[in-house]
């Protein structure tokens, strides 16, 4: 929140100073046909330009980069100014099974927080083949997912429990979805980071974008969202049973593809 207010700042202070900037070379323009004026007219120019570089480097950023950011949002950045809903969709929901103790302790917070909150995620199906192929498109062992889901499972499961203790936590849910994976996307209230999936790469390493002053692009990702949670092939997790049944086959997942892998090394060695 911090952040964006800065950002917000930025951009406020770099358009008045450009307006002034302006004014200035208007100024200037009218100072030529005086005489005996106590500032040039050369002068007044020479501030208005100079005023107008930030506003024009601004305006240079923002057609160059089209709200690009090289780094996903940082967890306090989506989750501190969290005001109601929080919904991430990912294959293995990178900041919960690598960043516990940091998300744990910023979810937390929300749980003391005493607004209604809601909180959903969705989670690339462990069973699923587009779990697989993006495996395969990231050059990715297929037991590395396995073992970052099942991670993120467990802790979401815990958190789960601890969210039933809150009254003003309104729900908290999670999902399985058996989809392409196109993209991860963090929604926070209204305001929404998209990190696309691109072939080749590993996911965690996208580029992010803030659409949330892109109307159309948000909609867009909104009724995106809905379509995915509403399909048939999208469960819920509910009951601990659900939970437990699920790390079972997580366990028995990652313990078949280490069978293969010495069953390759030995045909290797062999």
């Amino acid at each position: 929140m911090k952040e964006r207010a800065q950002k917000i700042s930025k951009k406020n202070s770099s358009f008045f100073i450009g307006v002034i900037g302006v004014v200035c070379i208007f100024i200037s323009i009218f100072m030529r046909n005086v005489e005996n004026l106590p500032i040039s007219a050369s002068l007044m120019e020479n501030i208005g330009a100079a005023m107008l570089i930030p506003f024009l480097l601004l305006i240079f950023e923002m057609i160059t980069t089209g709200g690009l950011r090289s780094k996903r949002p940082k967890i306090k950045e989506y989750l501190t100014p969290m005001k109601k809903d929080l919904r991430i969709i990912g294959i293995s929901l990178y900041d919960i099974h690598k960043k516990t103790e940091e998300f744990t302790a910023s979810l937390k917070e929300q749980f003391e927080s005493k607004k209604p909150k809601r909180f959903t995620f969705l989670i690339l199906n462990p069973n699923s083949h587009f779990l697989t192929y993006r495996a395969d498109e990231e050059q990715k062992p297929l037991k590395d997912f396995l073992i970052e889901i099942k991670k993120t499972i467990a802790i979401l499961k815990d958190r789960k429990k601890d969210a039933e203790q809150w009254k003003n936590v309104k729900s908290f849910k999670i999902y399985f979805y058996d989809a392409p994976p196109a993209h991860s996307l963090i929604w926070i209230d209204k305001i929404m980071y998209v990190g696309p999936y691109f072939r080749g790469q590993q996911g965690y390493k996208t580029l992010w974008v803030d659409i949330s002053s892109i109307d159309s692009d948000y909609k867009y990702l909104k009724k995106d969202f809905q379509v995915l949670l509403k399909r048939k092939t999208t469960k819920e997790l509910v009951e601990d049973k659900d939970f437990d049944e699920v790390l079972k086959q997580l366990e028995e997942l990652k313990q078949k593809e280490e069978g293969k892998d010495q069953d390759e090394a030995k045909y290797t060695v062999g």
